[in-house]
């Protein structure tokens, strides 16, 4: 992008993979993530279309409790 690097090719090669890898593993969480919530997601998605606009607590009737706060923090660090 028009800046001049101060390594070699070869180390800008295993940049390139490194952040690929990256990419990947995260695409690849997400989707696992998706299907894992595939219900919650389809919920969700649908009262959405019905309501256009949904506040917290229409979010929790939709879906149920709220996770703990614990869980949060395992699911967003899942796969580490």
């Amino acid at each position: 992008m028009g800046q001049s690097q101060d390594f070699s090719d070869a180390t800008a090669r295993l940049i390139d993979e490194e952040i690929r890898e990256l990419i990947e593993d995260i695409e690849a969480r997400a989707h696992r993530l998706m299907d894992e919530h595939r219900d919650r997601l389809e919920r969700l998605a649908e009262a959405v279309l019905d309501e256009e606009s949904l506040d917290r607590a229409a979010i929790d009737a939709v879906l149920g409790e709220p996770p703990k706060k614990g869980e949060v923090r395992r699911i967003a660090g899942a796969g580490r």
